[in-house]
């Protein structure tokens, strides 16, 4: 009512809208996640040979992920992660700790809840927990889903498939491990809290 009073007044000017900047054109921004997992191996054959205790079963685990992310979706991403596991008596836990760095692709940003997939590669060191028994390296894979619940804070899920393969060792039942190259694959489901 007093903006059609003020145009009586004097004469009114139709304002110029400004459309907003395309999404391609927006800069690229930073994103925190930490979350929890649960870790259940598929194949441990080669650190777990028949007859002996397997110092890799399941457990838990968490980590951290940095990701630079272009308005297009695609990020960098490093991360940081250590899983406790089962160890079958031979330690008190067997713990992973895994350097990654990969790739992540965001889709459908514009609803809530997008998809996402990653890859990544890495090293990684096995401890019982505090002396390194073996280093190793990685690649993992996976997907999952980035829920927004405010503008900055999010929620994510997601699920992983890893191959590790580690260096040779030998643990006081006097069983080597690792001993010929072979490949140990593990899934991981996580669930995080992602801050822009």
């Amino acid at each position: 009512a007093l903006g059609a009073l003020a145009c009586v007044a004097a004469p009114c000017r139709a304002q110029e809208l400004v459309p907003p900047p395309a999404p391609t054109a927006l800069e690229p921004t930073f994103h925190l996640e930490v979350y929890g997992a649960a870790i259940l191996p598929l194949e441990h054959q080669n650190v777990c040979p028949s007859g002996f205790g397997c110092v890799l079963g399941a457990g838990f685990g968490a980590g951290a992920l940095v990701e630079r992310r272009w308005a297009d979706g695609v990020g960098l991403v490093v991360g940081y992660q250590v899983w406790l596991l089962d160890s079958g008596g031979l330690y008190e836990v067997g713990a992973v700790h895994a350097l990654r760095l990969g790739v992540r692709w965001v889709m459908d940003a514009r609803t809530r809840a997008h998809p996402f997939l990653e890859v990544m590669g890495g090293a990684l060191v096995f401890t019982d927990p505090l002396e390194a028994r073996t280093g190793g390296g990685l690649v993992s894979a996976g997907g999952g889903v980035e829920v927004e619940l405010t503008e900055t804070v999010g929620v994510t899920i997601g699920l992983d498939l890893w191959a590790l393969a580690m260096g040779e060792f030998q643990t006081r039942d006097g069983a080597r491990r690792a001993a010929d190259f072979g490949v140990n694959v593990l899934t991981q489901l996580r669930v995080g809290l992602a801050v822009v």
